[in-house]
């Protein structure tokens, strides 16, 4: 079933209180642009550097403690983390970034 949305731009499963997300699944979205997965209950978004293409990220109010390396997203252009329960982002994340959002956590850089 995955492999029918290989063409998807944009995936909004926002609001949709999300506990967990299959690692795997963004294996499968390698044009995605657009991610919203905020308002949640996400603690951890594994894999995102699978999707290549990836522009902007949304993981805004959730749970999360982390979130797995951005590695090789070089067209990231803006990831929002607010009002999570992050304490920390790499320097490296900044590298190409153009917007970092996070209101309400306890970011330290």
């Amino acid at each position: 079933m995955l492999g029918q949305f290989h063409h998807l731009l944009v995936l909004d499963a926002a609001f949709s209180d999300l506990e967990w997300v299959e690692p795997e699944l963004f294996n499968h979205l390698t044009r995605l642009e657009t991610l919203h997965l905020e308002a949640g209950r996400l603690a951890a978004v594994e894999n995102l550097s699978a999707m290549k293409r990836l522009q902007r990220v949304y993981l805004q109010q959730n749970q999360l403690t982390r979130v797995a390396t951005l590695a090789g997203l070089y067209s990231l252009v803006l990831i929002d983390l607010s009002y999570n329960r992050i304490s920390h982002v790499p320097a490296f994340w900044l590298d190409g970034l153009r917007h970092l959002q996070v209101r309400r956590t306890a970011i330290a850089f």
